[in-house]
């Protein structure tokens, strides 16, 4: 049987979340998403996303979009997102980004088992 625990841990596990390059957290209203303006802003820049995922914020219509990307270097990235109007919230190179993928997934286990 698959629990949700092995499938988080297999989740973090993932060749994505353990290959070099950055992070960026997106903050915006659920109805301004689109992974296309995403993608085409990143890739102007040389850059792959590796994965993406979304997180709903509670009691809200807002949504954080986490993004890993192919490089470390993200500040140009940054520049073009808040030159389209987009927040962004965090941002993280390697270092930075393992222990804030750890301290998600714990918080979330203890979230999911009480």
């Amino acid at each position: 049987m698959i629990t949700s625990r092995k499938l988080l841990y297999s989740i973090a596990k993932s060749a994505t979340i353990q290959s070099p390059g950055g992070v960026i957290v997106l903050e915006m209203p659920d109805h301004d998403y689109s992974l296309t303006e995403i993608a085409s802003i990143v890739e102007s820049n040389n850059t792959k996303i590796l994965s993406s995922y979304i997180i709903s914020k509670p009691n809200s219509t807002n949504i954080e979009v986490t993004i890993k990307l192919n490089k470390q270097e993200v500040t140009a990235i940054i520049k073009d997102f808040e030159r389209h109007d987009y927040k962004v919230s965090a941002s993280y190179k390697d270092e930075e980004a393992d222990g804030d993928y750890l301290e998600r997934y714990e918080s979330l286990m203890r979230f999911l088992n009480p």
